[in-house]
């Protein structure tokens, strides 16, 4: 189920997965370089097998200052940040979120978490996935938030 915390009325969806995907259409692939960001190993390998089983080159991270440390040894070559919202180490995702953003305009970020209650709010405009996610629903916001301007 996807969000859009600007507009948190309930059920309202996402702004990228609007435009429904066509009945028994392909699923929406890549080539880019992605960045997975979860504490949880289980979790981290699931997205990281949905990712690179759509073609994406896929980097992980269990912690946001490990994530921190992927992004500079790739400056420049990350294309979408996949973060977890709630993370232990003192960062959580939304801390990421801003320091990739103030670091690397460039790259998108996506926040996700087994609760809206944790999706940011305010000014902040990170686009947000609720798990557990479809891996058609993951495909499709991926995909439209890379082809979007950056």
């Amino acid at each position: 189920q996807l969000r859009n915390p600007r507009h948190r009325r309930p059920n309202s969806p996402c702004r990228f997965p609007q435009t429904p995907a066509p009945a028994g259409g392909p699923v929406l692939r890549g080539t880019e370089t992605l960045l997975v960001v979860d504490d949880s190993s289980d979790v981290r390998k699931i997205a990281v097998h949905i990712l690179s089983g759509l073609g994406y080159r896929v980097l992980e991270a269990s912690t946001a200052a490990d994530a921190l440390h992927v992004l500079t040894e790739n400056r420049g070559g990350i294309d979408l940040v996949f973060s977890d919202v709630m993370m232990p180490g003192g960062m959580l995702g939304t801390d990421l979120a801003r320091h990739t953003r103030s670091l690397y305009p460039s790259i998108r970020v996506l926040l996700t978490s087994a609760s809206e209650d944790a999706a940011p709010t305010g000014a902040e405009d990170f686009a947000f996935v609720i798990k557990p996610y479809r891996r058609s629903d993951l495909a499709r916001i991926v995909r439209q938030m890379l082809d979007r301007p950056a």
